[in-house]
């Protein structure tokens, strides 16, 4: 198996407009009466925060735990979406070895049997809402709306091979399926700020694939995980972690005007439009293989330059170590093309593994400080 056979694109189909085609909707069938809809969360007598160790497999997968109905599921805390789902007992996984939510063993399990659905940029899921105990890093949402998927095949190999078994989505809740709360908001009330970090490592056995494990803090910033200071970006959309991309410079030379960029824990790559991808792998020496739909690089090169992105006056560089993504002799180019709604660029994994970031809700900004 390659590499190329895992990249993800989680960001739903309401950005990715030309890869996909079903746009994030409220399903018809499906309504819920938010002042009815009670959360009873534990540590209502002082704040916390949640802490979850995020695995890293091959650099293109990251996943932590959650446990649904007192089971425990590898999900990817996913900054491109806003829903948790599941696997349930019988889902239509195109190869087998999960380990899906059982319904009938939960002591705190409600049918709620409303259809969900939802496409993602590397395919569709679909399932039925339910209702259980949801608990992230130790931190507890009681009768939590969530769905259980029981068709990934649009996920396609991606899903198939993948580590992971559902998505927890760390967006906002205007893109939330279904209008419940998305998880993050439904913490809110029990954390110490209304915040969360990445922590993605980069260092990984390519015997086996498996990398050694990073962190996500809900609730607070780790300062383990960065030096200095953060540099913060306004947010410019409450939909997804969404910041205004000054410009992208490769050896001096400016490669776009002032566009918008998604920070997108969901995504292996970094994405941006088709042409000015082309011109950067140019600049880099990536070549581009159709059979594949991917660039790729000679491992051994010592003449590509860095890779500059401008977030709010400041320059975040990647290395040539940092923007390919090895694969025996010959590497992966971790720059994607694709046409997106007016530009966006979205800032993914390999952006992620060198900068530690902040996701402040309560500030309504990103912020960025360099990893170790």
């Amino acid at each position: 198996m390659t590499l190329s056979t895992i990249v993800l694109m989680l960001l739903p189909a309401v950005v990715v407009g030309k890869p996909v085609s079903l746009p994030i909707h409220r399903v018809k069938n499906f309504t819920i009466d938010m002042e009815a809809q009670q959360f009873r969360l534990t540590n209502m007598h002082g704040r916390s925060n949640a802490e979850v160790v995020i695995n890293n497999y091959a650099n293109s997968q990251y996943y932590g735990e959650v446990i649904v109905g007192g089971q425990s599921v590898d999900v990817i805390y996913d900054t491109g979406s806003s829903n948790l789902w599941v696997g349930n007992q019988a889902p239509r996984f195109p190869i087998g070895g999960k380990a899906p939510y059982d319904n009938s063993i939960s002591p705190t399990y409600t049918a709620n049997g409303s259809i969900f659905a939802i496409e993602y940029g590397s395919g569709p899921v679909s399932g039925v809402f339910s209702q259980d105990r949801v608990e992230i890093g130790g931190l507890i949402l009681e009768d939590y709306n969530f769905a259980e998927v029981d068709d990934t095949t649009g996920l396609g190999a991606a899903f198939a091979v993948g580590k992971f078994d559902g998505i927890l989505g760390m967006a906002w809740d205007s893109i939330v399926v279904g209008g419940s709360p998305s998880p993050f908001t439904a913490l809110r009330p029990q954390l110490d700020e209304p915040r969360f970090a990445f922590y993605l490592t980069g260092d990984v056995d390519p015997a086996t694939g498996e990398g050694s494990p990073g962190e996500l803090l809900i609730g607070g910033v780790n300062p383990d995980h960065y030096v200095g200071e953060f540099e913060y970006v306004p947010l410019n959309d409450k939909t997804y972690w969404e910041i205004i991309m000054d410009e992208v410079v490769v050896g001096g030379v400016r490669m776009n005007n002032s566009t918008r960029a998604i920070v997108d824990s969901g995504t292996s790559l970094i994405a941006g439009p088709v042409a000015q991808i082309a011109a950067i792998a140019e600049s880099v020496g990536a070549n581009y293989r159709e059979q594949l739909g991917q660039y790729w690089i000679d491992c051994d090169r010592t003449d590509s330059p860095d890779i500059e992105f401008v977030l709010g006056g400041k320059t975040y560089s990647l290395s040539f170590s940092e923007y390919i993504i090895e694969n025996g002799a010959i590497c992966i180019f971790a720059l994607l093309g694709l046409d997106i709604q007016d530009g966006l660029w979205i800032l993914g994994d390999p952006f992620m593994r060198k900068f530690y970031i902040d996701h402040d809700a309560g500030g309504e900004r990103v912020g960025f400080a360099l990893a170790k």
